[in-house]
């Protein structure tokens, strides 16, 4: 009897074993480092590592582990016309256990993760000359959309006659950031995606644009005219665009009030801070949660609209406290001010929820109170660094290599 269900680290040896036999050119190293990210919430996003290991397990074998597969979404996926598409980013059955419908159903079981996060396609690859995988696919219902040869060569750098090394040349991708929305949030994600990356290639630094906005016309299109701001926005998406982004993410909450109406007219992909909050408080197991931000924000339905869609419930502020929290926001935290006693405010307002609420996370949703509120934990509860896990997202997002697949030669 075959069970399909999330990876856990009792299990991590033999997915270790399965990924050398999927990867064998991955240094056991680096498979060593993934499967300890993986377990680390802050930093499992796709492009990195994938959003969900799901494993076959069989008590009655050995090994108990016969396959596994790694799921994610992306914002594009060749031959796709919907956004985010779920992703077979990796797929693999020991030969001996092949043909036995163990395949098919962890691809199953992924497809329906993919459905309960809002995906409408789901989608893979393979290398051209795979025909065993390619055989695979086509028997559980995947059609074969495009077959792409790629082609590349080294260029000198400017001023050189050296060619530029291959890995260095192909690796990332490049973000842009609509800035400026307030100017110290900015700032932060600048920080803060340059020392993530730090982390991962020293030797090396990302690639940004960043669009400075005016943060006082942006809070005025946002209190009396949308369509304007989406406009704005929409600016500087194009800017971005034009100068070489690959994609773009905006370095604050409240803008994502017209998230939607920007993407169905955008010309690049955008990253959505509020996916990715939302993702990371259904893996932490956290069901009720308050968010705070300014009052746009909490009074919109962009983040109870999303949050929803994962089974997840927002409690808001009551008016008198909306009314506070606003009026520190724009009168302090926007100016580059973090009082200790706003900060004791918030503190006494989380506490507050906790207690009457029943609250089990706070949402920080505005890029400006994680320079306020630094802990990982407000009055108790985990608080949710919107910010962070933004950045994570957008560092995955462009350490990802448009290309480099991982699928495997595998078969039911």
């Amino acid at each position: 009897m075959i069970e399909v269900r999330e990876l856990a680290p009792d299990d991590i040896p033999q997915w270790l074993a399965l990924r050398a036999a999927l990867w064998p050119d991955v240094v056991p190293a680096e498979h060593s480092a993934e499967a300890k990210r993986y377990f680390t919430t802050s930093e499992r996003f796709p492009g990195v590592m994938p959003e969900l290991v799901l494993v076959a397990v069989d008590r009655n074998a050995n090994p108990t582990i016969p396959g596994f597969v790694e799921l994610s979404r992306r914002l594009y996926a060749e031959g796709c016309e919907s956004s985010p598409v779920g992703f077979l980013e990796g797929w693999y059955v020991v030969p001996g256990r092949r043909r036995e419908g163990i395949g098919r159903a962890l691809v199953r079981a992924g497809e329906s993760w993919a459905v309960a996060r809002g995906c409408r396609e789901f989608a893979s690859d393979a290398l051209a000359d795979n025909a065993v995988s390619r055989a695979a696919h086509q028997a559980i219902g995947f059609e074969e959309v495009e077959v792409i040869r790629c082609f590349r060569k080294d260029l000198p750098a400017a001023g050189s006659r050296r060619a530029v090394p291959h890995a260095a040349a192909q690796r990332t991708m490049t973000v842009g950031l609509i800035g400026g929305l307030g100017p110290e949030s900015t700032i932060d994600y600048y920080r803060r995606i340059l020392d993530l990356w730090r982390r991962y290639d020293p030797a090396s630094a990302p690639s940004m644009v960043i669009d400075s906005l005016d943060v006082q016309r942006g809070l005025q299109l946002v209190s009396s005219d949308l369509p304007a701001l989406t406009e704005y926005l929409l600016d500087s998406v194009r800017r971005l665009s034009g100068a070489g982004a690959d994609f773009v993410a905006i370095t604050a909450n409240t803008p994502h009030i017209v998230f939607d109406e920007m993407t169905a007219r955008s010309p690049i992909p955008l990253l959505s801070i509020v996916e990715v909050c939302a993702e990371d408080a259904r893996r932490r197991g956290l069901v009720r949660l308050a968010l705070l931000g300014t009052r746009f924000t909490m009074d919109a339905s962009f983040y109870p609209d999303v949050f929803a869609r994962h089974g997840l419930v927002l409690v808001i502020p009551n008016e008198t406290e909306r009314a506070w929290i606003h009026e520190r926001y724009i009168g302090q935290l926007l100016k580059g001010e973090f009082r200790d006693d706003t900060r004791q405010g918030f503190l006494a307002l989380v506490g507050r929820l906790r207690d009457e609420e029943r609250i089990d996370g706070v949402i920080l949703g505005g890029t400006e109170l994680p320079l306020l509120l630094r802990s990982p934990e407000i009055a108790g509860l985990p608080a949710l660094d919107t910010t962070a896990l933004h950045v994570d997202a957008i560092v995955g997002r462009m350490r990802r290599r448009p290309g480099a697949v991982r699928i495997g030669p595998v078969t039911e």
